[in-house]
């Protein structure tokens, strides 16, 4: 059930930065943790995402891509 919120909270942030210009989206997804910037990301629209990359600082969007294609664990590791 909170897994279901939390969703459903990140969609709501995902359609707000998916109507921003794309510019203000990439200052504001680049000052955000990356854990966070990457969820967002991978539930927007692809064209949307990648307008917003291409305003992005090189070197973020190369930190971004490697979290966002790296198969995250959801167990502690022993």
């Amino acid at each position: 059930r909170m897994e279901r919120i939390h969703d459903e909270k990140i969609d709501s942030v995902v359609k707000v930065y998916e109507v921003m210009p794309p510019g203000e989206a990439a200052d504001r997804l680049s000052e955000l943790p990356e854990g966070t910037a990457v969820k967002i990301l991978r539930k927007m629209k692809p064209k949307k995402a990648g307008t917003i990359m291409a305003s992005m600082d090189a070197k973020k969007v190369a930190n971004l891509t490697e979290r966002m294609t790296t198969i995250e664990k959801n167990f502690p590791v022993q």
